[in-house]
Formats: C-alpha cells, sequence, structure tokens
C-alpha cells in the first residue's frame, strides 16, 4: 500500500492526471474522514477545519515529495505538526479573551455587568493587511484565468471557514475541481517571491 501511494505521486507530478490525484486523495485523506469528527473535537477546531487541513497538507507534501521514504510517513508526520499548531493557536486565542466581570458588593439588587474588553492587537492589524494583499495578489492572478476558478477563488475569500469540499457544494461542483483549478492557479504564482500560495487565500 505505501509503495503504490509513493507511485502515484510521483506519477501525479509528472502528469497531473487527475484519476491519480484522486486515488492518492482516497488513499491519504478519505481514508480518515470517519475519525473527523473526534479529531475536530480534541482540537477544539470544526469538522470543516479538519477537512481543510488535512486537504491542504496533502495539496502542500505531493509536489515537495522527492520519492525518498514513504510518501504516507511524510504525509502524517505534516499532518501531525499541522493538528499541533492548530490546537496551540485556538488554546492561545482562547487565553486572549479578556474579560472584566465587575460583581455586586453588599446590596443584592445591584446588576452583574459582564464587558468584552476588545482591543486591536498587532496580530489583527498584520491580518487586515495580508487580506489586503492577498486580494490585490488575486485579482491580478485571476486576469490570466477562467470563470469557475474565480467563482472559486471568490468564494475561498468570502468564506469564514473555506475548504476544497466546502467551496465544491456552495458552487455546485466537485472537490476534485476545486483542488484542481487552484493548483492551476498557483503555477502562476511566484512563490519565491510571495511564499506560499496558499497563505494568500486564506488570511489567518
Amino acid at each position: 500500500m505505501k509503495e503504490q501511494l509513493n507511485s502515484l505521486v510521483l506519477k501525479y507530478q509528472q502528469t497531473n492526471d487527475e484519476k491519480v490525484f484522486k486515488e492518492i486523495y482516497k488513499l491519504s485523506v478519505a481514508k480518515f474522514h470517519p475519525t473527523f469528527n473526534a479529531i475536530a473535537k480534541s482540537l477544539r477546531a470544526s469538522v470543516d477545519e479538519v477537512f481543510a487541513l488535512y486537504e491542504d497538507v496533502l495539496l502542500r507534501c505531493i509536489p515537495t515529495y522527492t520519492g525518498e521514504g514513504n510518501f504516507e510517513n511524510y504525509f502524517m508526520f505534516s499532518v501531525k505538526n499541522k493538528r499541533a499548531n492548530l490546537y496551540r493557536d485556538r488554546k492561545l486565542r482562547t487565553q486572549k479573551e479578556v474579560l472584566e466581570c465587575c460583581l455586586p458588593k453588599d446590596d443584592d439588587t445591584s446588576a452583574a455587568t459582564l464587558e468584552i474588553i476588545s482591543e486591536e492587537t498587532p496580530e489583527d492589524t498584520l491580518v487586515r493587511k495580508k487580506r489586503a494583499d492577498q486580494r490585490q495578489l488575486i485579482r491580478s492572478l485571476l486576469d490570466q484565468t477562467d470563470e469557475t476558478t474565480i467563482n472559486i477563488v471568490e468564494a475561498f475569500l468570502s468564506c469564514e471557514r473555506p475548504t476544497p469540499t466546502a467551496i465544491g457544494k456552495t458552487l455546485g461542483i466537485h472537490h476534485m475541481t476545486v483542488i484542481r483549478k487552484l493548483e492551476k492557479l498557483a503555477r502562476n504564482f511566484d512563490s519565491k517571491q510571495f511564499g506560499d500560495f496558499r497563505d494568500y487565500l486564506i488570511a489567518n
């Protein structure tokens, strides 16, 4: 099974064959679908976020696999790191919630008030800037592509928790089509200058 997956990944790197990708997806991501509910609970995340995590890791691992060792091990190691990062981010976000609670002192009739203190952090400013940058960059790339890809990217940018599966359902197309369109768009993206293409689709 591991040798088969290794061969499929190397073949896909050369051919970009849709049928080959479907086999890779089935052997690497789809087999974990029944466990996503439990994984989501353990990570304090939604099932959609778990889908996004596994699919994003797969898309990152396929082009970077060199053929050394087993792809399955490489994929699972990357998933483990990504899950740890997601759990850490969730935990930190919870800890950053600052609540100021003014409780009644002696008068039982006085009402307790709960105020949520909201202040913009440097991280918020960075995210806002990144969203502006990503939209400008994606807009320039979309000038070179088709209407379906434009709809997919617009859906990604407007969706709170976008995944290929969720976007596919929204647009009425197969999630494999979403993945292929994004991969094709990524070929026009200068990763050396801007970093990873998918970071510009989801600024969080």
